[in-house]
């Protein structure tokens, strides 16, 4: 029998192996193996399929090493999403695996190492054989890897090291195999005599009469495998048996060294206790809606009430005895005492798992491998990555917030958009799908115009416009007339509105849509900035780390005293310039001194305590004034604010991207209904900061009517054929020499325009920022009319990557990838 396995690596294609015949009854479809690759490596790989008869052409078949898992840790279904996942997003399987799996569960050699301290050899070991376990027998405790076996002894020491796991010599140690086996816990359960007779059983009770307290004991376990329908060969955890009774444990022994009961370790499950029952919602009868089968769109301004309805539907599937995906990007942040996970938690205990970047490698790994072995009702919460979870019985996903951008993955492959893959595996896997926003993007609202996804809320159920109370300030002219100095950024109308609210007693959010201190460092006498080297930008000046910082590659470095540039020895000449959010912290600190100011944005976000802190701050009421970027939008920070000041609008209007005036509306319109649920009197008050206080976009803001900006925002983009009247995927190659980069993307143009209609494809596009992390890059976009069939030009994108391969040897030096429905 061979195995049809995917290894985690950026490589086409699976790989065979020979299954060993000890293995043969043990080795399932969705198992991880551990697997030689080369001669000096192994990977851990999942089976995505069983054949009875090897590749044809293949001549050399390795075998499989071990297997990981006793169950699949992932279904066919799962393997069928990873394979759509590569072909949509035009990446390899191995990509994906390596997405959707947590990579403790992945573990690779550097592979350690020891010895057997129970071997006993049936028969004679090779000489080969007995030099390598005498080297790691030399080692006692410690671990030994495979390429410092293969150091020693000078040659490779793979087949050796085979058979030496066969024979049950040595032990493998993978450096994070202490990672992979997620939370366990102890339980308790009978011996397995008093579990196959319940005479004998039930005659032990009697025998403990003189035992009193065993024999209660003994008589609660009873009572507890019963209740959840596991007698009598169950087990029950530790903790739900004993808790932290002293006198209990205690019992517990003296029943074990009897042989009465024995202690067993196992993967901590999902318990069938939930937690409190309270009702989910006022909603009324009508609001009470029964979800149709494909996708479905709720698109709700009160937070409040589209939370309820989310309930609502949650406890029906729950009750259903199937499982909820709810994807949000409030995941990754703490949840405040009344927010919607926080509700889900108390309600659902147990049964209610977080899963996100938050949560530490052991919780995350814990959550997989049970859902994998269980498959009883429970909800998720979670982030894009929650998608890949192995859950049985999904019966319902939510896509919350879906406007939002974190759902594409961008940095590595598979650069997928999670709201498109949440529908694509809702039909694989049977499930429902619900897309909820208080702004929807242009592509959702468009779906439900043509009916292609269904809108839940008609007639007067639907949003009405919002008109925000819009305040704008000619920064130019401030300037312009000296009314304020170039290191100044808070206007004086801004200053006077702040002032206002304070005395109120309620709070002011100032957003600034950029992080650090200034935005680049410019010598005066030079007047050159300061630039880094790994990229085509400036660095960006933190005050409260003295750092000059690279936001694209990470790059660090101390503020110098001289300028690289021109020499120039006065550092105080090199100055900051444009204004981060620690600079305009700085500036209100200086205007209000009484005032209590926190700074939120990435850089806080990084400390996990930290961020928890200053929420709690903020819950607590101990806060005036909050500064920030554009992430506060998913943070509960919206009770009591009277004031949203905006520093700088243009920064936020300014980018090359064709959505960056609907970005904008989502965000800013977001933290106006946000903020507006919580003020006593009207709408929260808005103050733009701008240099362009003509511009169309503020008008249509101030009118809060989101469909309406939207629909005319699509009436532009049919007229200049963008998203969602075509589908773009982007060409990205990058190259450390310029002249490479440019002559492969030259080359590449070529060929692709051979295989696609010319009008579908732009000129070749240097970005903006044309070198980043050392490599240049050139990008072409390739612009498919909705009605041509995706697959054609998945083929001929192959097929020129493919042909330049072979044809370009400048190819080699190059990295390329495709941004699918790039954003």
């Amino acid at each position: 029998m061979y195995a049809n396995v995917l290894i985690p690596l950026a490589i086409p294609g699976s790989y065979h192996y020979s299954i060993p015949q000890d293995l043969e009854e043990k080795i399932k479809v969705g198992m991880r193996v551990a697997v030689p690759l080369g001669s000096k490596r192994f990977y851990t790989a999942v089976v995505i399929r069983i054949d009875q008869l090897p590749p044809e052409g293949v001549k050399e078949i390795k075998p499989i090493l071990f297997v990981v898992d006793e169950v699949p840790l992932v279904s066919s279904d799962d393997i069928a999403f990873w394979t759509w996942i590569a072909k949509y997003y035009l990446c390899t399987e191995g990509e994906v695996l390596r997405t959707a799996l947590p990579s403790a569960l992945l573990p690779e050699s550097h592979t350690e190492v020891i010895a057997n301290p129970e071997y006993e050899a049936s028969e004679p070991l090779p000489c080969a054989d007995l030099n390598i376990l005498d080297l790691i027998i030399k080692r006692g405790k410690e671990s030994l890897s495979i390429a410092e076996i293969q150091k020693s002894i000078g040659r490779p020491a793979l087949p050796s090291f085979l058979r030496l796991v066969k024979s049950g010599a040595i032990q493998l140690k993978e450096e994070l195999n202490i990672r992979t086996k997620g939370k366990h816990e102890q339980t308790v359960a009978l011996a397995d005599s008093l579990a196959e007779d319940e005479m004998l059983l039930m005659k032990q009770i009697d025998l403990l009469h003189r035992a009193p307290k065993q024999q209660k004991l003994l008589q609660k376990l009873i009572a507890l495998l019963d209740s959840q329908d596991i007698f009598p060969h169950g087990e029950i955890p530790l903790r739900l048996l004993c808790g932290n009774n002293a006198n209990e444990a205690t019992t517990l022994r003296a029943l074990i060294r009897k042989g009465i009961l024995i202690r067993k370790e196992r993967l901590r499950k999902l318990t069938k206790t939930v937690g409190s029952v309270f009702p989910t919602s006022p909603l009324n009868p009508k609001e009470k809606i029964i979800l149709p089968e494909g996708v479905s769109v709720h698109y709700q301004e009160s937070i409040k009430r589209k939370e309820f309805f989310l309930e609502q539907q949650i406890s029906q599937t729950y009750a259903e005895g199937k499982q909820v995906l709810l994807l949000s990007p409030e995941s990754q942040y703490p949840p405040s005492a009344d927010s919607l996970t926080e509700r889900l938690c108390l309600r659902y205990g147990d049964r209610c798992q977080l899963y996100s970047s938050r949560q530490t490698t052991s919780q995350r790994i814990t959550l997989f491998q049970q859902l994998a072995q269980q498959d009883i009702p429970v909800v998720v919460i979670g982030n894009r990555s929650a998608l890949f979870l192995p859950m049985k019985r999904l019966g319902l996903i939510i896509i919350d917030e879906e406007q939002e951008y974190a759902y594409k993955q961008q940095l590595l492959a598979p650069r997928y958009h999670a709201r498109d893959a949440a529908i694509m595996l809702g039909q694989l896997k049977g499930a429902k799908v619900l897309i909820t926003s208080e702004t929807p993007s242009a592509e959702t609202l468009y779906n439900m115009s043509i009916g292609k996804w269904k809108n839940l809320l008609q007639g007067e159920e639907q949003p009405r416009p919002r008109p925000i109370d819009i305040e704008t300030v000619n920064m130019k002219t401030l300037y312009r007339q000296r009314r304020l100095q170039s290191d100044e950024t808070i206007s004086p109308q801004l200053e006077t509105a702040v002032k206002s609210i304070l005395e109120k007693g309620r709070r002011v959010v100032l957003i600034q849509n950029r992080r650090g201190y200034g935005m680049y460092v410019k010598c005066k006498k030079c007047n050159n900035s300061l630039c880094c080297p790994r990229c085509s930008v400036s660095l960006t000046y933190h005050k409260q780390s003295e750092k000059l910082c690279c936001h694209y590659c990470g790059y660090e470095q101390l503020l110098p005293y001289i300028c690289p540039s021109c020499g120039n020895p006065n550092r105080e000449e090199l100055q900051p310039y444009g204004f981060g959010t620690e600079r305009v912290a700085e500036e209100i600190k200086k205007l209000f001194p009484q005032a209590q100011i926190l700074r939120i944005d990435s850089d806080i976000a990084k400390s996990k305590k930290r961020l928890e802190t200053l929420l709690n701050q903020i819950e607590t009421g101990n806060v005036n004034i909050i500064v920030g970027t554009q992430m506060m939008a998913a943070l509960p920070i919206w009770h009591d604010i009277d004031l949203i000041g905006v520093i700088n609008l243009d920064s936020i209007l300014a980018f090359p991207d064709f959505r960056a005036d609907e970005k904008a509306y989502q965000l800013l319109y977001q933290l106006a209904i946000r903020s507006s649920f919580g003020v006593k009197e009207g709408n929260t008050r808005m103050i733009l900061q701008t240099n362009d206080p003509q511009n169309p976009f503020i008008e249509a803001l101030s009118l809060g009517d989101y469909r309406l900006f939207i629909e005319e925002q699509l009436q532009e983009r049919q007229a200049c054929q963008f998203p969602p009247f075509t589908r773009l995927t982007t060409v990205v190659i990058r190259a450390l020499d310029r002249s490479v980069v440019s002559n492969v993307a030259r080359q590449f143009a070529t060929i692709i325009n051979r295989n696609l209609p010319h009008e579908l494809i732009t000129d070749i596009h240097t970005p903006d920022i044309e070198r980043i992390d050392r490599y240049y890059i050139r990008q072409i976009i390739l612009r498919r009319p909705t009605f041509m069939n995706s697959n054609a030009e998945r083929q001929a994108i192959i097929a020129a990557y493919n042909e330049l391969s072979i044809s370009v040897p400048d190819s080699k030096k190059c990295k390329i990838h495709f941004d699918v429905d790039a954003i």
